[in-house]
């Protein structure tokens, strides 16, 4: 799912949480470390002219190796569980807004293709992922935020 879309599904799941914006973060986090660093980098360089955004899988092979394996570390189940645990075991406190990371692989791993950004959601025990659908598809991408606007007018109006 996309990086917007992660953020309002959050602050949907966690409204009205005092830690509201600290789940809005760890909702985000995963594509946060992978893709920022090379965002600016790619908007610098102007490396965007190269890329075909009507079929992202053709810039892949632009995108720089340590991409692929900050992707793999941070939509692993594995990794975030020894995170949440480490976070459990210093604080002595349930860090319940890191729960939101835990969404955020849980909604990629069916939203993803083996082509583009497979969720190796065993990662580092397992590579293996599902070949989900793409949530670049124009289709799913209508529903999704129609479902989020519906649900964002909901909370607003304080029904849910």
């Amino acid at each position: 799912m996309d990086f917007i879309a992660h953020a309002l599904w959050m602050y949907i799941i966690f409204y009205n949480k005092p830690y509201l914006l600290l789940a809005i973060f760890f909702g985000i986090f995963p594509d946060l470390v992978t893709f920022t660093m090379n965002f600016f980098n790619t908007l610098a360089t102007r490396k965007y002219r190269r890329f075909n955004f009507k079929d992202p899988e053709t810039i892949l092979p632009h995108l720089p190796k340590y991409i692929f394996m900050l992707y793999k570390i941070t939509h692993s189940l594995v990794i975030f569980l020894i995170a949440f645990a480490v976070v459990n075991l210093v604080t002595r406190q349930t860090p319940f807004y890191m729960l939101a990371w835990l969404l955020h692989i849980v909604i990629d791993i069916p939203t993803h293709t083996k082509k583009f950004f497979p969720v190796h959601f065993l990662y580092p025990i397992s590579n293996y992922a599902v070949d989900g659908f793409a949530w670049a598809n124009k289709k799913f991408l209508v529903m999704n935020y129609i479902f989020i606007l519906i649900f964002l007018l909901l909370r607003i109006l304080s029904i849910i």
